[in-house]
C-alpha cells in the first residue's frame, strides 16, 4: 500500500507538494472547493469541499494516513473538535496555535530568541505612520484589532 497524504487546500504549495509526492511514490489528495486549483491536476485525488466542511474532512481522513495544511488559514478550534481521535495532523494542531495570527507568530518567534524584523500592531483601520515607510525599510507593519 502506497503512503497517502491529505492536504487541506489546493493552491501553489499543495501543487508543489503533489509534484514532490509523485517523485516519492506518495499519493496526495487535496480537499479544496475549486477543481481549478493548481494542485488538483497533479494530485492522486480531489475532495471538492471547503476546508471546514465536516463531510469533506471525514472523506479526507478515510483516504489518507496523514493530513497536512497548505497554509495557516485554518480553523484550529473546529479541526480540534471535528477530527476523531487518532487522526494524524502534521504539523500537529497544538504546534500550529502560535502561528495562525501573523502578529502572534512574530511575537512567538521573537520570544524564542530568533531574529525577526521590526514589527508593530496597529489598531484596525489605522494608517501606518509615514516614518515607518521611509526610515524603516525592513519593518513589517501588521494591522488588526488591538486594545486601546
Amino acid at each position: 500500500m502506497r503512503p497517502t497524504v491529505g492536504v487541506l487546500g489546493g493552491g501553489q504549495l499543495a501543487w508543489m507538494l503533489a509534484q514532490a509526492a509523485q517523485d516519492l511514490g506518495i499519493d496526495l489528495w487535496v480537499q479544496t472547493p475549486d477543481a481549478a486549483d493548481p494542485a488538483v491536476a497533479n494530485s492522486a485525488g480531489h475532495i471538492a469541499a471547503p476546508w471546514d466542511d465536516p463531510a469533506g474532512l471525514a472523506n479526507l481522513i478515510r483516504k489518507c494516513q496523514v493530513i497536512t495544511f497548505e497554509n495557516e488559514l485554518i480553523n484550529l478550534e473546529w479541526l480540534t473538535q471535528s477530527a476523531p481521535p487518532g487522526v494524524i495532523f502534521r504539523p500537529g494542531l497544538t504546534s500550529l496555535a502560535p502561528l495562525l495570527d501573523k502578529y502572534d507568530q512574530r511575537c512567538y518567534v521573537r520570544d524564542l530568541g530568533l531574529p525577526v524584523p521590526e514589527f508593530w500592531l496597529l489598531p484596525h483601520g489605522a494608517p501606518p505612520p509615514p516614518y515607518l515607510w521611509w526610515s524603516k525599510p525592513a519593518a513589517t507593519v501588521m494591522t488588526g484589532w488591538a486594545p486601546g
